[in-house]
């Protein structure tokens, strides 16, 4: 249940007046759970339990409730169908002497498309997001924008509206990972960061044209890489950073948090931590522990982030 990644959205409202009191947000889920993917369908969404093998659609821990999505969508190699769609065109040009126009063609790919939807292969994937109640925070695993929308959407149409929006920052991720790795700055705001963090050896950058470079397994404050910055004023698009030895990560400069990974203090963390209830099953109290653990060190993680930027812009301070 570690996240992986992490895409953060604030609630423009109190959260707990969103999902209700007592059981009403588990209710609200449980009507619209997963339903397997019909015949003639290429895809179909809903919730399912919060954690594999535990019934409870929604699990509380650290003031935090945990959710998951369910989607299946079905497999259909492009390769076979483009196949099948080009001999039925040619087929169709020989016997009736005309050239297929590019609409019909597309009639024939649909056609194809349902002759082999109800026997495709499914792919079944799942996304894991939680509210946190104490920061009205909605934090998603998810490596992708596209994939916290799709939740995001679901979770809208479930709830019938969901008022959260994407973090607004006083500063760019990608203004302030530039200077904490540029030489010539003299400003505070990559000083913020380094304060809060210590670099890693990966970073990425993008030039004003276009132009990348990437660097891993490298010292980030040397020549070799500040030139790029320096004398070719390129941007800091992700940045490897740590924090003590919790956890490492890589920031992007949309502030989405990639590749998390828990450091040895954090491991040590969870081994030790006690169940208030004794009576606790092993595989639930190693589950709660992980849980309870991970979101008060994203509450830490988040905050710093955020006063790295510049804390919250101001126009929107008051709606958080």
């Amino acid at each position: 249940m570690l996240f992986k990644n992490a895409v953060i959205y604030s609630f423009t409202m109190n959260s707990l007046e969103v999902v209700g009191l007592g059981d009403t947000f588990t209710e609200k889920l449980k009507e619209d759970l997963f339903k397997p993917v019909g015949p003639q369908e290429v895809s179909r969404s809903g919730w399912v339990s919060a954690i594999p093998g535990v019934d409870d659609w929604v699990f509380g821990s650290n003031g935090c409730l945990f959710f998951r999505l369910r989607t299946d969508t079905k497999v259909l190699k492009s390769s076979a169908i483009n196949r099948e769609v080009n001999e039925l065109a040619a087929a169709i040009e020989r016997d009736q002497g005309r050239k297929v126009r590019k609409a019909e063609k597309e009639e024939l790919r649909e056609q194809v498309r349902q002759k082999y939807l109800p026997n495709a292969q499914i792919d079944s994937t799942y996304t894991v997001g939680y509210i946190d109640l104490k920061k009205d925070w909605l934090v998603i695993e998810a490596s992708s924008f596209k994939a916290a929308e799709d939740f995001t959407s679901r979770l809208r149409k479930t709830l019938g509206s969901l008022p959260v929006r994407p973090v607004a920052l006083e500063m760019g991720p990608g203004w302030v990972m530039t200077t904490a790795l540029d030489p010539t700055s003299d400003t505070w705001e990559g000083d913020a960061l380094l304060k809060h963090f210590s670099l890693g050896e990966e970073c990425t950058m993008v030039g004003v044209d276009g132009e990348k470079a990437s660097f891993r397994d490298m010292d980030l404050i040397s020549e070799e890489v500040t030139h790029h910055i320096t004398e070719s004023g390129m941007m800091v698009n992700s940045l490897r950073l740590s924090r003590e030895d919790q956890l490492a990560f890589t920031l992007t400069d949309d502030f989405r948090v990639k590749k998390i990974k828990f450091l040895d203090t954090f491991q040590e963390d969870v081994l030790n931590y006690e169940p208030e209830d004794e009576d606790i099953d092993a595989g639930l109290s190693y589950t709660q522990a992980t849980l309870f653990l991970m979101t008060g060190q994203f509450r830490t993680l988040f905050e710093a982030l955020i006063e790295s930027m510049g804390g919250i812009e101001e126009d929107f301070s008051v709606d958080l």
